[in-house]
Order: structure tokens, then C-alpha cells, then sequence
């Protein structure tokens, strides 16, 4: 994300991306004018279950957005904003996105495509899958779950426990019907392993020396 005035003519937050290939030689590149493509910021990318194109999370008109853009030339394949229903203009939800994206183009059980995606909306982390059905009438969250809220009370003992980032969104490489959930919960470096098909958790790891998981290869 840059506000630069001199990077584009846009004094406004907008997303870029840029692709170079092994050599460090240009391929491509996109700047985004927040315009027919509202992009203002673009926080995490993954290689979609088939690697043949990038799934992208981000945000764009103050909404979690999830895309799919294909690698050749950065065009589009998906574009797809998560509009809270019960927003108002006096009521406008806060969301912190920090990566967490994941596109299975093909389900083991249904042979549907389907985002997975974590984030926060007014500090409470929600984890949740939309399910593509590569039109507008067969789009729609299929499950959302959101994560334990600490009372005030509970904070001001251990501050910690606020502090959370969903940060990656992996699948299994044994086993197809499982994804990990990776980044920081209740202050510490977390992994959750889960199940695609209704998003039931089936362990936690917590690291109690780590603060939080910034990267994976």
C-alpha cells in the first residue's frame, strides 16, 4: 500500500503489485485507483490450490476483499468484496487484515471452488470460507466462526490475550481436508489446524517462547 503523491496521481491509500520473474526482470505491474477496481491496500498473496494463479486478500471501499489474479499478466480471475449487512454510515466496521487467504479451486468432497479467509473486524478475529460458485447467484459465505472475546477484566490481568493476527492460511500437504490457521493468538506464536468442510478445529499449537509466526516456506 502507498499514499505517495509522487508514486501515482492519487493522493488516496491504493494497492500495488508487481510481479518479476527469477532474474529480476519486470513482468508486470498494477496500481489500483480505487475506481473500478477498489483496492486500497493489499496484504497477503498465495499461490491458489492448483498453483496456476494467486489469491490475493486486502482492502478495498473500508471492506475485506478476496481475489484471484492470474500470473501471466495480473488480470483478475475473481474479484470479490465481503460487505457487512448491517454496516450504516454512522456504523462502519473496522478491519485489520494481516494475510490470511486461501483459494481451493477444486473441494475433495464437492469439486467446488472456495475462499478461506481470516481477519479481524473491530478487534474480534473472525475465520470463515466463501463459497466461489463463479457467479454472483452462487456466491456466499458458507461458514463463519467468530473467535473467544477476553472480558476487560481478563485483558487488564494478561494484556496478551488481545493480541491476535491471522497472518496465513495453508493446506495440509497429507491430508486435503485439513487447512492451518497460522499467526498469533492470545499473544503467542499459534498454529490451528482445521477441517474445510465446516471449519472445526482440531488442535491448537502454542508457543509459549514465540510471540507470533511471521513467515513460512
Amino acid at each position: 500500500m502507498t499514499n505517495s503523491e509522487d508514486f501515482a496521481p492519487a493522493p488516496n491509500d491504493h494497492g500495488y503489485l508487481f510481479a518479476l520473474d527469477l532474474y529480476g526482470n519486470w513482468k508486470w505491474g498494477n496500481f489500483f485507483y480505487n475506481v473500478s477496481y477498489a483496492v486500497a491496500q493489499i496484504d497477503g498473496c498465495q499461490l491458489s490450490s492448483d498453483g496456476t494463479s494467486l489469491s490475493l486478500t486486502g482492502l478495498g471501499n473500508q471492506m475485506p476483499l478476496l481475489m484471484d489474479m492470474n500470473t501471466a499478466d495480473g488480470t483478475f480471475n475473481r474479484f470479490v468484496s465481503l460487505d457487512y449487512l448491517k454496516a450504516t454510515p454512522d456504523q462502519v466496521p473496522q478491519y485489520t487484515i494481516q494475510g490470511a487467504i486461501y483459494y481451493d479451486k477444486r473441494d475433495y468432497r464437492d469439486y467446488q471452488p472456495y475462499f478461506y479467509t481470516a481477519f479481524l473486524k473491530d478487534g474480534a478475529m473472525f475465520m470463515l470460507r466463501v463459497a466461489d460458485g463463479q457467479d454472483d447467484n452462487n456466491l456466499y459465505v458458507d461458514w463463519n466462526y467468530q473467535f473467544v472475546q477476553y472480558t476487560a477484566a481478563e485483558i487488564t490481568a494478561n494484556p496478551l490475550l488481545d493480541k491476535k493476527e491471522a497472518n496465513f492460511i495453508l493446506p495440509d500437504p497429507k491430508q486435503q481436508s485439513m487447512l492451518y490457521l497460522i499467526g498469533r493468538y492470545r499473544g503467542l506464536g499459534s498454529v490451528i489446524r482445521f477441517n474445510k468442510r465446516d471449519g472445526t478445529v482440531r488442535w491448537h499449537a502454542q508457543f509459549d517462547k514465540m510471540s507470533r509466526i511471521n513467515s513460512v516456506s
